[in-house]
């Protein structure tokens, strides 16, 4: 099923991007994040785990907004966070972190494509 809120769940993946941008720079950059696992860690798990959940209610749509996303992949990092915590596997969150650009430029896509279909036509 897919949201009724696109619009809202591209704007929130790209709100938690940024918010990871801020945390990484605040943490001092990515590998004193990953290697402290403090507060800034906590935080940007927090961000993938509201990515996750918004691409899972963008269902379909973020398939065929943006098919060269790995959706599936960002809809399951969610479970991994929430299911293995205890065992999370750094380089995973490294990963993903360096994704975030071409995910953020998708996300831009689809928020702008959504906007000429909703725009009235002349």
């Amino acid at each position: 099923m897919s949201s009724s809120k696109p619009a809202v769940r591209y704007q929130d993946i790209r709100r938690n991007i940024a918010k990871i941008r801020d945390y990484l720079l605040l943490g001092g950059g990515l590998e004193r994040v990953l290697r402290e696992q403090g507060v800034a860690y906590d935080a940007i798990r927090m961000c993938f785990l509201e990515i996750s959940e918004a691409a899972i209610k963008l269902g379909a749509l973020a398939e065929l907004h943006e098919p060269a996303i790995p959706w599936t992949a960002i809809r399951g990092f969610g479970n991994h966070l929430r299911h293995t915590y205890d065992e999370i596997d750094l380089t995973a969150i490294e990963r993903a972190t360096a994704d975030l650009a071409r995910l953020d430029a998708a996300c831009g896509r689809a928020l702008a494509l959504l906007e000429r279909e909703e725009s009235p036509k002349p």
